[in-house]
């Protein structure tokens, strides 16, 4: 798959079939636009690509208004070349770009720029100045540049829209096995392992210190049966996600046990993919009762990973 940055875009030659837009998460509903951007493009023999915006255009328009996000770009590159795509524009979007009304947006770089042949877009899609834009102008603007339009409708499960938004709200309140269903994957974040202040180990239970890579949206505090992938290596383990009430700390913090593993990974980069969650966050009146519970943890999600 080939990811061409905003300033590299030139005019192509070879017509494509696009998706447009943020693409957060990209989810169940996001899968089944890429899918008819494929489908179409194989049937036209075009090249399938997606276009989108990078950082998410409400960090720069309405700072305050900009939700956390569900993957990172990283994420996304490896997801969008399982899916099939052929190529990524991504566009920096910043105060200028945002300044952008959406006729030039189309004429500079939908029809100048990746010399598209057809558009696919979600019924709810917005672009251009202040997102005047919307379905119907983009139609018409079809129609005058010469370029076919497909809308499509949202996606539903159990009568549900799937959205990044409502995956947003059962990731934060950790309802993971929904957010499977929405995702068509487990949640996951990407992140370098920090320096803690040591007290797994002190416990007899050492532990990865998470720094994320992006602005994730967390699950709720608690506990969690995970997965780690370092370096391409799957492993199990539990992740406790929060403060420590315990030991008075109140600072939220994302760590992880990985089980029968010991090896120093300070500054690694891992994956931890959350798969079911185990408790909710917990107060203990001594040392004893806390590492109880911490092997009682342990043995309840060997049991949900089958480890």
């Amino acid at each position: 798959m080939e990811i061409i940055n905003g300033e590299e875009i030139k005019s192509e030659t070879e017509s494509v079939v696009a998706a447009l837009g943020a693409f957060d998460g990209i989810h169940y509903g996001h899968q089944q636009l890429i899918d008819e951007v494929i489908t179409t493009a194989d049937r036209l023999n075009c090249k399938a690509a997606l276009f989108s915006f990078k950082p998410h255009p409400l960090s720069v328009v309405a700072p305050s208004k900009a939700p956390p996000l569900i993957t990172s770009w990283k994420q996304k590159y490896r997801i969008l070349e399982e899916l099939g795509l052929d190529k990524v524009y991504l566009v920096e979007f910043t105060a200028d770009f945002a300044k952008l009304d959406f006729k030039g947006f189309v004429r500079d770089y939908l029809v100048a720029g990746i010399n598209v042949h057809k558009v696919v877009v979600g019924e709810d899609f917005r672009f251009g100045y202040q997102g005047l834009g919307d379905t119907i102008k983009l139609k018409k603007l079809g129609a005058e540049f010469g370029f076919e339009v497909k809308v499509i409708d949202s996606v539903t499960i159990d009568n549900k829209v799937v959205s990044s938004t409502y995956i947003r709200e059962l990731i934060e309140a950790g309802r993971l096995q929904e957010v499977k269903t929405y995702l068509t994957r487990n949640y996951s974040i990407e992140g370098k392992v920090i320096d803690g202040d040591k007290r797994g180990r002190e416990l007899g239970f050492p532990t990865a210190n998470l720094k994320p890579v992006a602005d994730y949206i967390i699950p709720k505090s608690g506990v969690y049966a995970v997965y780690v992938y370092l370096e391409g290596t799957k492993m199990a383990g539990a992740a406790h996600v929060g403060s420590c009430p315990t030991f008075n700390q109140d600072e939220l913090s994302i760590e992880v046990n990985i089980f029968d593993f010991d090896d120093d990974i300070y500054q690694e980069k891992i994956e931890v993919e959350f798969v079911e969650g185990l408790r909710s966050e917990m107060e203990f009146n001594s040392r004893d009762g806390l590492i109880k519970q911490i092997m009682k943890d342990i043995a309840e999600a060997k049991d949900i990973l089958e480890v």
